[in-house]
């Protein structure tokens, strides 16, 4: 039996509130400062994955690199230390509460140590497919892995049990069919992601994928999703989800009932979506492809007001992650970079206003100016 379908493409305005940006980004940053960037470059050190344990961001690398760095401050120039590199050969990797999984040829479980110590490397497991994506909560880690069966590929979904964190436990699976004539781009989307008894797995062109996994041991395909772009990422905040659809911005669903999601919202980007974080229950943090790092006010999740932007492209974002009052993000342009950001919002970025000092730099120029003519329509 094939999974109800649903379908999540704007037919008409009158259903929801937009928010539209215009134009490029040509100002640095309007209530968001870089205070560090570091770059680990060479052959295969493009971007990957993107982790926060304890007391160290750890992050992977396409050559299949795995780096940490120690969280130094909170705030000021030094947040993180210099990339440490502590295993090479697994591209991808998620993050525990205390552990960390690496994946390539096959899952390492690390066990997190403090301070200037590397973790330690305590397990490797067995898997099926190639191209993992993994996330992790307190009792289970979903798992989607690509099987290589030309001409048509497939995917294949996977329940593990967490019940000991450092020992993993497969439960079970199901088969994921690949989307119709709708062939997606180089890059994978991300993992997928657990709301109650049900995981919504970002399939790329295939839309939302909802999996219902209230029997771990035989997770059911339940409802496709559409799209009306490619899906790289999911975001979930109470019963709102954040989906990150690429040239057409991020869309704003009603997950109330999350195997029918409802359209409620949508922001319109300057260039495609490609990752989206929640923080501190009313924020949003939009990567874009290759210009900016956004920041919108989702108190009201109809409606959502941009309160801080950094464009610094081009660097393509490949993730996004906060924590206290620092938000972390993964770029790729020549190598691998992992940058630090303050923000100081929460003050919306103006309209159609009588030119002022609107990026923050106690002047009042073209920058300013540009702003206000060509990046924020209300």
């Amino acid at each position: 039996m094939r999974p109800f379908q649903t379908f999540l493409f704007p037919c008409s305005l009158f259903l929801f509130t937009g928010v539209a940006l215009n134009g490029p980004v040509t100002a640095q940053g309007y209530n968001v400062d870089l205070l560090l960037s570091r770059e680990v470059t060479g052959v295969g050190n493009s971007a990957s994955d993107m982790a926060l344990v304890g007391d160290k961001i750890y992050f992977s690398t396409s050559g299949g690199n795995v780096y940490y760095s120690l969280l130094e401050a909170s705030t000021g120039e030094t947040p993180f230390g210099p990339p440490q590199i502590i295993s090479n050969g697994f591209p991808w990797l998620a993050g525990g509460a205390s552990h960390i999984y690496t994946l390539g040829a096959d899952m390492r479980i690390w066990e997190h140590q403090p301070g200037d110590q590397p973790p330690d490397l305590i397990s490797n497991k067995a898997y099926e497919g190639a191209l993992p994506r993994m996330s992790t909560g307190n009792d289970y880690a979903l798992l989607v892995t690509t099987l290589i069966q030309p001409p048509h590929n497939l995917d294949l979904f996977q329940v593990w049990s967490l019940a000991d964190p450092a020992d993993p436990t497969f439960l079970g699976a199901v088969e994921i069919p690949p989307a119709e004539n709708k062939p997606g781009p180089v890059i994978e989307p991300d993992a997928p992601l657990r709301i109650g008894a049900r995981a919504l797995v970002p399939g790329g062109m295939a839309g939302m994928l909802v999996i219902d996994i209230s029997d771990p041991s035989s997770p059911v395909l339940e409802n496709i999703v559409m799209t009306p772009d490619y899906l790289s990422d999911i975001e979930v905040s109470g019963s709102v989800g954040y989906l990150a659809v690429g040239d057409s911005g991020v869309q704003v669903v009603d997950l109330a009932d999350p195997g029918n999601p409802q359209l409620i919202g949508r922001i319109d980007t300057t260039d495609q979506s490609r990752f989206v974080h929640c923080w501190r229950d009313d924020l949003l943090l939009v990567g874009e492809n290759e210009t900016a790092l956004l920041v919108f006010d989702v108190s009201d999740p109809s409606k959502p007001k941009l309160v801080g932007r950094w464009g610094g492209g081009p660097k393509q974002t490949f993730a996004l992650t906060a924590r206290v009052s620092l938000i972390y993000g993964l770029f790729h342009s020549h190598g691998a970079t992992i940058s630090a950001f303050g923000y100081r919002g929460p003050t919306p970025i103006p309209g159609r206003q009588a030119p002022h000092d609107v990026n923050g730099d106690k002047r009042i120029n073209a920058s300013d100016l540009l702003i206000l003519a060509e990046e924020w329509n209300p």
